[in-house]
């Protein structure tokens, strides 16, 4: 059995799926992504979503799975969207709407 999981560093069809969902919502650049679980191909593929779009991303991961650390920065220095990694999912601070 493959798990979804066990593909390589991103998921195509998942990066797929949400660019052709994306742009149909003018307000992505104010969105806030909240994932948990841990930091595999799914994650991954959010992560650069997120420099593309412009949105804030949140993974919520137990200590030892966390996302490429790499990936992370280029994406954070990129001026262009935000990632960050809570251990706790219950401490993720979620945007509050208006």
């Amino acid at each position: 059995m493959r798990l979804h999981g066990s593909v390589t560093h991103e998921c195509p069809r998942t990066g797929s799926a949400a660019h052709f969902s994306l742009p149909q919502n003018k307000w992505h650049h104010f969105w806030q992504v909240v994932y948990v679980g841990d930091g595999n191909n799914i994650v991954h593929s959010w992560i650069r979503l997120a420099a593309k779009f412009n949105f804030e991303f949140v993974c919520a991961c137990p200590k030892g799975f966390e996302p490429d650390a790499a990936t992370i920065e280029l994406v954070n220095s990129s001026g262009a969207g935000r990632v960050s990694v809570s251990y706790d999912p219950m401490e993720v601070q979620l945007v509050q709407s208006a």
